[in-house]
C-alpha cells in the first residue's frame, strides 16, 4: 500500500530509533535554507534515513527510494518464528552512548534497555573438540602450544592482552576520530595486517589462531587480510563510550531458567567450528526461553549459506549441544539470514585489506558530481550503525550547504 514520505520516515524512525540517553548531547539541527533543494535519497538504511530526516527538517524536498519492502537496511529484527515475545537481531545489535541514533530516539519517543554484563558468570571456549569453561578467578586451560602466560586465559583475555590493551595504547589513536581521518600518516597502520601486528607483540601461533576465532573473521577471510588501521579506528570510536543500549521490544514475561544459566554461564562461546562464536541474543529480554545465535563470516559463511535456512539452524543446534553443557533443549523455532544472498545487500559490512583503506575511503567520501555516498563504510567504522547515522548527517550538512 503506498505511503506518504512523512509516514515512511516516521515508520522507519520507529524501527531504527532508540530512547534518549540521560544527559546526551542534543545533536545540532541543520539551518533552514533560503532555497529548498530537491534531494533523492537512495536506500533507507540508517545513513539514508538520517540524511533524509535532517534535510526534511531543514526545509528541503526529499524523496527516499528503497528496493526492499521494509526500511532499515542491515538493521533487521527477526520476530518470526519465535514465540513468547522473543526476537533477535540479524544485523546492527547495539546503540552505544556516542551513537547519533540515540538523539533520534528522543524525537520518536522510544525506550531503551541498557546493556548488562554480568561479571559473576562463566564463559566457554570450544576449541579442538574440547569444552573449556572459564569462571571468575578459576580460568580453564586452553589446548595447544601456548606460552606460559597464555595458558590459563580465555580467548577473550588473550584478546585483551594482545588486542584491546595494546591497540588502545597506540600513540596517535585519538587522531583517528578527527574529521580528516584518514590522513597520510595512517598509511603504516593501513599496510599492517593483524597477524603481523600480533606476531610483533610476541603472541604464540596457537594464541593467534584462537584469537582469530572471536570477532576477527569479520575483518577478512584470514588475519592476513585484517587491516590494523580499520580495527584501530573502531577502537578509537569506543574511547568516549559510556554505555550501550538496545531498543526495548515486547512485554515483560516471567523468566524461565535457560539451560546455560543452570551452569552459571552467559550463553556465549568461542568455537573453531563453522558457526564461529555463539551469542546470547536475548540478554535484554525477559521472556520465556531465550535465543542463541551466531555471526559467521568469510569462507565459513559461504559454507553455511550453501545450506537451506533450516540446515543452518540445525548446524548451530548441534554446535550448541557440543559447546555448552546441557541438557540443551530447543523448541524447534529458528531463523537465519545470509546477507550475501540478500538481493540488495550482497554481503555484510566491508573489511579493508592492508594497504587499501586510506585511498579507498577518501575516494568514496568525495562527492561524484551531484551524488554523495553515505553509510557505515563511508563513516569509517564498517558494521556499526553509529558510523551510518553520522555519515548520513554529514552528507545532509554537505547538501544543505550547497542550497
Amino acid at each position: 500500500m503506498p505511503v506518504s514520505r512523512r509516514d515512511f520516515l516516521l515508520r522507519a524512525g520507529a524501527l531504527l530509533g532508540a530512547s534518549a540517553l540521560p544527559g546526551a548531547t542534543v545533536l545540532p539541527r541543520l539551518r533552514s535554507s533560503r532555497r529548498s533543494a530537491r534531494v533523492l535519497v537512495v536506500g533507507a538504511g540508517p545513513a539514508g534515513l538520517a540524511a533524509a530526516w535532517e534535510l526534511t527538517l531543514g526545509g528541503h524536498d526529499v524523496r527516499v527510494f528503497e528496493a526492499r519492502a521494509r526500511p532499515g537496511g542491515r538493521t533487521y529484527t527477526l520476530r518470526e518464528p519465535f514465540s513468547g515475545g522473543l526476537y533477535a537481531e540479524a544485523g546492527a545489535m547495539n546503540l552505544l552512548s556516542t551513537n547519533p541514533g540515540l538523539e533520534y530516539a528522543r524525537e520518536f519517543g522510544l525506550d531503551l534497555v541498557p546493556l548488562r554484563f554480568d561479571a559473576s558468570v562463566g564463559t566457554v571456549d570450544f576449541l579442538r573438540g574440547r569444552r573449556i569453561v572459564h569462571r571468575p578467578g578459576a580460568p580453564g586451560t586452553l589446548p595447544g602450544d601456548l606460552a606460559v602466560d597464555e595458558r590459563e586465559m580465555s580467548v577473550s583475555q588473550l584478546q585483551t592482552k594482545y588486542y584491546r590493551a595494546p591497540v588502545a595504547a597506540l600513540e596517535g589513536l585519538g587522531r583517528l576520530n578527527d574529521p580528516d581521518y584518514p590522513r597520510d600518516d595512517a598509511r603504516e597502520w593501513d599496510a599492517t595486517s593483524m597477524r603481523d601486528y600480533w606476531r610483533g607483540l610476541g603472541a604464540s601461533p596457537d594464541a593467534i589462531e584462537f584469537m582469530s576465532r572471536r570477532y576477527f573473521p569479520a575483518y577478512g577471510r584470514s588475519l592476513d587480510e585484517a587491516n590494523l588501521l580499520q580495527i584501530a579506528r573502531e577502537m578509537a570510536s569506543f574511547t568516549q563510550v559510556t554505555g550501550g543500549f538496545r531498543v526495548a521490544g515486547g512485554n515483560d514475561r516471567i523468566t524461565r531458567t535457560r539451560f546455560w544459566e543452570a551452569h552459571g554461564l552467559d550463553g556465549g562461546a568461542v568455537t573453531d567450528t563453522a558457526v564461529g562464536s555463539i551469542l546470547h541474543e536475548t540478554t535484554d529480554q525477559r521472556a520465556e526461553g531465550g535465543i542463541l545465535g551466531s555471526m559467521t563470516y568469510g569462507d565459513r559463511a559461504d559454507a553455511l549459506a550453501a545450506l537451506p535456512p533450516e540446515g543452518r539452524v540445525e548446524w548451530l543446534r548441534q554446535v550448541v549441544g557440543q559447546a555448552l553443557p546441557g541438557p540443551a533443549t530447543f523448541d524447534g523455532a529458528g531463523a537465519s539470514v545470509a546477507w550475501g544472498q540478500e538481493e540488495w545487500s550482497l554481503g555484510g559490512h566491508v573489511s579493508w585489506r592492508p594497504g587499501t583503506l586510506v585511498d579507498s575511503l577518501r575516494a568514496i567520501r568525495r562527492p561524484h558530481g551531484r551524488i554523495h555516498f553515505a553509510g557505515d563504510t563511508v563513516g569509517g567504522i564498517p558494521g556499526y550503525s553509529n558510523a551510518a547515522f553520522a555519515s548520513g548527517r554529514s552528507v545532509a550538512e554537505a547538501i544543505a550547504a550547497l542550497a
